[in-house]
């Protein structure tokens, strides 16, 4: 239950999305996707979570768009008193090598 008076002097910012896909003009495969929020001291969650990894990916063979699919939800709430510090999504894409390694 939200207190009055934090209902008052407050703001929500709901993001609900997710990230699709990505291309990739390397013949390498087994891509992966990593996201992240970055925010400010005074935002807080409220619901869902501000990181994730999705599953590795490889592209379809023979496609000329050469696409990595991931379709990967995103669903956070956040809630502040300041706009300052507003929440930056941070996506990185890795591969695995031969070895087992992220790079």
């Amino acid at each position: 239950m939200i207190k009055q008076e934090d209902q008052n002097s407050s703001f929500f910012l709901m993001l609900t999305g997710f990230i699709e896909s990505a291309r990739y003009s390397s013949s390498r495969d087994n891509i992966y996707c990593r996201y992240g929020f970055s925010y400010g001291l005074d935002w807080s969650i409220v619901h869902g979570i501000d990181s994730g990894i999705s599953q590795v990916s490889k592209k379809q063979p023979g496609d000329p768009r050469q696409e990595i699919v991931w379709n990967f939800p995103v669903d956070v709430t956040y809630k502040s008193t300041n706009a300052f510090g507003w929440p930056r999504l941070v996506i990185s894409v890795y591969r695995i090598d031969y070895f087992g390694r992220d790079v």
